[in-house]
């Protein structure tokens, strides 16, 4: 069996295809370790999945010119360096990426060295993963369209997803999250990281929100203190039940009371709303190569999904979009019927498998 490392970090999108595949990997008898840094998502997720976490420095891709640019090259340097290390000590026969700055090093340190797979969520690819496609032909991409010469995996999924009986879970969930299992839920969240924007209009919106008879579900991220504080005070008024909380890790659980969502569209997001078919309002974050709004982008053509521009998000912009779905139970029906058959239209479930088989076949190429 193979020794495998995975480079995946920074926000929980990074992280939960990677602790996907490691899963599916460690099911098939390899050993499997995960690279990130001791300050993304991955410290905390990585080893409550119980798999190891091996740790590099961080380096950030400057996206212009910047002072940051100085010392780009010494930085990165020492991140290869680390990595090759790591390479030799555990014996690693095969690298994984899943893009951003823990998957450059660990690309860097592997080419010419050893068989390495780049895996690329977004339909526009990144920085990291355009320079190492250059240096491997074992190359996955999330969809049609995104890394040159890729085969089309999906995206890796956890199995308590893919597996996922809503209904079934409707009461457990709203047991879990205090919620109440007859009321229509909202679930708003902005990544694991959470988003201001989304956090301060649903905020703002409260009043009429809890006055067309929904609860809400709030993920509010972590790093948002004051945004938790002000949903939290919020939650203590009168009305239908509102629900803050920092980070969820029982996402099936969310989906599962949710009957509408609020979010951004990250890759992973667009990937769980189209495997779980529940429909939501998405709206891209502004920052960056336009990759979310390209990746909500098919969700919407389906029927079952609305796009909100980050710009346009505001309380009065709220209530007319999402508003009429909440006054309209047939509008709710009809979106959901929607997501629910684009769900079930031969979207990719298997990622991880598919994935692990490429995997699996870099490594016996290196033989």
């Amino acid at each position: 069996m193979a020794t495998v490392l995975l480079a995946g970090g920074g926000t929980a999108g990074h992280v939960e295809p990677a602790l996907a595949l490691a899963e599916e990997l460690r099911s098939r008898g390899h050993c499997v370790l995960l690279l990130g840094t001791a300050t993304g998502a991955e410290s905390t997720l990585v080893p409550a999945r119980g798999f190891e976490l091996l740790l590099i420095d961080k380096v950030v891709l400057p996206r212009g010119m910047s002072t940051e640019l100085l010392t780009l090259v010494p930085r990165v340097q020492r991140a290869i360096a680390t990595v090759r290390r790591y390479i030799t000590e555990r014996s690693v026969d095969v690298v994984v990426g899943f893009g951003g700055y823990v998957a450059l090093p660990a690309y860097l340190a592997a080419r010419g060295k050893l068989p390495y797979v780049v895996f690329s969520y977004d339909s526009k690819v990144g920085v990291a993963n355009r320079i190492g496609a250059g240096g491997t032909r074992w190359r996955a991409s999330a969809q049609p369209g995104g890394l040159a010469n890729a085969s089309v995996t999906g995206v890796p999924l956890r199995m308590s997803l893919v597996s996922l009986d809503r209904s079934a879970n409707r009461k457990p969930a709203a047991d879990y999250f205090g919620l109440d299992s007859q009321l229509p839920t909202l679930l708003v969240f902005g990544g694991s990281l959470g988003a201001q924007r989304l956090n301060r209009t649903l905020v703002s919106s409260a009043a009429y929100i809890r006055s067309m008879g929904w609860q809400v579900l709030h993920i509010a991220g972590r790093r948002n203190v004051e945004d938790l504080a002000a949903s939290v005070a919020v939650g203590a008024g009168e009305g239908p039940a509102w629900v803050t909380l920092p980070y969820v890790d029982r996402m099936d659980y969310a989906y599962s009371i949710a009957d509408f969502i609020l979010s951004r569209s990250g890759a992973m997001t667009c990937a769980e709303l189209a495997c779980v078919g529940v429909p939501a309002a998405l709206v891209p974050y502004a920052v960056g190569n336009g990759e979310q709004e390209a990746n909500a982008a098919p969700l919407v053509a389906s029927g079952g999904h609305l796009l909100i521009l980050d710009r346009d998000l505001t309380e009065e912009r709220l209530i007319e979009r999402v508003g009429v779905v909440m006054r309209e139970p047939s509008t709710l029906r009809a979106m959901t019927i929607a997501a629910q058959s684009y769900a079930r239209s031969g979207h990719i479930r298997d990622g991880a498998s598919r994935l692990a088989d490429l995997v699996e076949q870099a490594e016996r190429g290196a033989r």
